[in-house]
């Protein structure tokens, strides 16, 4: 048994609550055929991702809420240890490759730089651990393990729950225990009641509620004893509506007043002071966005939101400013000193 590879990012912001690992697509390259079930296709079903995680052809979600995340993604060879007993949340689920490779993404689409090689493609086992931050760190800490499974494999099971999978009232409290339920019923394409609750990790009197709430919510079809998943229905189609653009009876009243007394910052960069009551093009600032600029001793100050500013001397001449000083920069009272500051947003702000 052999770890092949590692993929971490400390500090991943979910988008919409979610972490998401999608196919790395190759560059010129060719994927496999989507599978043959239709319904692993990535929002295939109206389920989430469940109270840990879910997986399916090319992706896996996991349920992370809005702050900064700690993953890591592992490639083995082989099936790994089990997981240790720091891991309070823990699920095995199945996952198929079509590309050979993934990595953090969006829910929204496209991934992130930086893949993980699995070392081939086609089905996998996937192992998601998942445990509280420290004290004074954002989020949770995740470890996703893959390793290659035979095509014929066992549905998902969860191993370990540290945290509720049933919490709420009315239909909140089976809203992610149903996306569980999904996952098994595709996977398993369908799904038996009997053993269910077991691989659930929920208690055995709780079933019946929770695939009433499913079969209402028209995520599961159940006939007998077998569960099958439900795809999602198609959007409603968007009716036309005509919009007429409102009509101005008059032009908006002006009223002419003095230039700025200082000058001005032109579209084009181009900075306008005034001499005797008349505008005067000094020279014209580099960069895009300028979104402030202040009067120096030297020349004009025009600060950009990406890069460094620019210094338009009195002389006319531009020169590009020593350091980038943020978006919200700070002069002295004699306009000779200006000061910025650095900010590093994350789980360790």
């Amino acid at each position: 048994m052999a770890l092949l590879g590692v993929h971490e990012d400390a500090e991943y912001l979910p988008e919409y609550g979610t972490v998401v690992v999608r196919d790395e697509w190759p560059a010129g390259g060719e994927s496999s055929p989507e599978h043959e079930n239709a319904l692993l296709g990535e929002l295939a079903t109206e389920a989430l991702a469940g109270t840990i995680a879910t997986a399916g052809d090319g992706w896996l979600h996991g349920h992370a809420g809005d702050p900064y995340q700690s993953v890591r993604l592992e490639a083995h060879d082989a099936e790994p240890p089990a997981a240790g007993d720091e891991w309070e949340d823990v699920v095995e689920t199945p996952f198929r490759s079509r590309a050979g490779a993934v990595a953090l993404g969006l829910l929204t689409g496209g991934t992130y730089d930086g893949a993980l090689e699995l070392g081939a493609r086609g089905p996998f086992r996937a192992r998601v651990s998942r445990r509280p931050a420290e004290e004074d760190e954002e989020g949770d800490v995740w470890l996703v393990q893959f390793w290659p499974a035979p095509t014929t494999q066992e549905p998902p099971r969860w191993l370990r729950r540290g945290r509720p999978a049933l919490s709420g009232n009315g239909r909140e409290r089976y809203l992610r225990a149903a996306s569980d339920l999904v996952s098994v019923a595709v996977w398993s394409d369908p799904a038996r009641t009997e053993g269910l609750a077991e691989r659930l990790l929920l208690p055995e009197e709780e079933l019946p509620a929770l695939l009433e709430h499913a079969v209402a919510g028209r995520l599961v079809a159940v006939d007998g004893g077998t569960v099958t998943a439900v795809p999602r229905r198609p959007p409603e189609r968007a009716r036309s509506v005509a919009w007429t653009p409102p009509r101005h009876e008059t032009e908006p009243v002006s009223t002419p007043g003095w230039p700025p007394a200082a000058g001005m910052v032109a579209a084009d960069g181009t900075v306008v002071v005034w001499r005797g009551g008349d505008p005067l093009p000094l020279g014209k600032a580099e960069g895009r966005h300028l979104y402030t600029a202040w009067e120096t001793p030297r020349g004009i100050a025009v600060f950009t939101t990406a890069g460094a500013g620019t210094l338009v001397r009195w002389d006319g001449e531009a020169e590009r400013l020593p350091a980038d000083v943020g978006s919200h920069p700070a002069r002295s009272a004699d306009g000779r000193l200006v000061a910025g500051t650095e900010t590093h947003v994350g789980r360790r702000s």
